[in-house]
């Protein structure tokens, strides 16, 4: 899964300081609403997020950025239940004639959470997975 896209020098800058504090390659980088997300390959988060979060939360306070680190995958599901930790997405179905992927919470208050408010949280989610797979997200209940 290779993604070739531009960063403007204001993320290479975020990029090069993660990787210098954490010592964690990073493979892409994006604000997700008011978070700044870096993706890091399968294996690297507990690394990059350090003992406790300690590398984390030094790099928040110096970014003045609230941060997510995420794993990569090559499964769709296995991404979307990554971003959308520590949710419990409950049962996904992943249609792949029709390249889409619905996810069914068991709770309410669950749905509304990967929803977020004015579905800026779905929006999100949505167009990563939409960059890395080609699919489309659906929540019903």
């Amino acid at each position: 899964m290779i993604i070739t896209r531009k960063l403007d020098s204001t993320l290479i800058g975020y990029v090069t300081t993660f990787e210098n504090l954490t010592h964690v390659d990073v493979s892409d980088t994006f604000f997700d609403a008011d978070v700044l997300v870096f993706l890091v390959k399968s294996g690297d988060a507990g690394k990059a997020i350090g003992r406790q979060g300690a590398k984390i939360k030094t790099l928040s306070r110096l970014l003045k950025k609230r941060i997510k680190v995420m794993e990569l995958s090559d499964d769709v599901v296995t991404f979307v239940k990554r971003a959308l930790e520590p949710l419990d997405v409950g049962e996904t179905i992943l249609d792949e004639e029709k390249k889409t992927l619905l996810l069914k919470p068991v709770e309410a208050q669950t749905k509304a959470q990967i929803i977020g408010r004015n579905g800026k949280r779905l929006e999100g989610l949505q167009a990563m997975v939409k960059r890395y797979f080609s699919y489309t997200l659906s929540v019903v209940r």
